[in-house]
């Protein structure tokens, strides 16, 4: 995507060690990239646009959880 056409106002970084996220207790995914208020992830099956969920991130060499719902 071009800079022009990437309208995030905050700053994607790309995950350097694997992040995986969990919703509702099922592990569902893992993160590609961070920012305050986003992320990309890989989900399979896809996750429905608008759903809301519990998300629970969990970062490989860090001995804590981020949990969160949105």
């Amino acid at each position: 995507m071009s800079d022009l056409l990437d309208r995030r106002h905050c700053v994607r970084h790309k995950v350097q060690s694997p992040a995986y996220a969990s919703f509702d207790g099922v592990t569902g995914g893992m993160v590609l990239d961070l920012s305050e208020q986003g992320m990309a992830m890989l989900t399979e099956p896809p996750l429905d646009a608008g759903k809301r969920l519990r998300l629970n991130l969990s970062l490989t060499g860090v001995n804590s959880q981020i949990e969160t719902t949105g």
